[in-house]
């Protein structure tokens, strides 16, 4: 199945599984790179991933091409997906295999590009930042909302927003900094 964006999305309108298994290889990896920055761990950002696509699939009507690109759609959605997952972590979430293929995410250690290397020490010291902290963070620096839009989504106030970007920004540049001399022997 070509990708061909109006005759996917029109496929993927109709449950056409080989439209949504090419819009989902088109697109996993964009959307996990979001989940990975909102996740606490590789295995959450699969999840996210997969919620995020079967969010799509259900909402893909929704989609307007006359208000924006497909791209920005996908990332508003899982955006609020991942943010709405965090807020509702529970131990009975009910899993769906959507019969996709398996997602291969290499260990920093195969990978030999140095912007690679340096762009997965930012990912790992990201998820490890606290929930909060990681949440305006994206939001802020990725997603390039306000403080009032951020009070706003995540129900804090401004001064709260404010306050924990600058100590994610605090503890992200220790970590990075630590993480740099550990890995390039300086």
């Amino acid at each position: 199945y070509k990708l061909n964006p109006s005759k996917t999305i029109l496929g993927c309108v109709n449950n056409d599984r080989s439209a949504q298994q090419a819009l989902f290889t088109k697109f996993a990896p964009y959307v996990y790179t979001i989940c990975r920055r909102y996740a606490s761990s590789d295995e959450d950002a699969k999840e996210y991933t997969q919620d995020c696509f079967l969010r799509v699939f259900n909402k893909i009507h929704l989609f307007d091409l006359e208000k924006g690109t497909f791209k920005n759609w996908l990332s508003r959605l899982c955006v609020n997906e991942s943010l709405n997952k965090i807020k509702s972590k529970s131990k009975d979430i009910k899993v769906v295999n959507l019969g996709l293929r398996e997602m291969q995410i290499p260990d920093a250690e195969e990978r030999d590009d140095l912007h690679d290397k340096k762009q997965e020490i930012l990912i790992r010291a990201i998820q490890s930042l606290p929930q909060g902290y990681r949440n305006v963070l994206n939001l802020y620096i990725f997603e390039k909302k306000s403080h009032k839009e951020i009070s706003d989504l995540l129900g804090i106030s401004e001064s709260t927003s404010r306050s924990q970007l600058t100590r994610a920004k605090t503890i992200l540049k220790q970590k990075i900094v630590k993480k740099n001399c550990i890995c390039y022997g300086t």
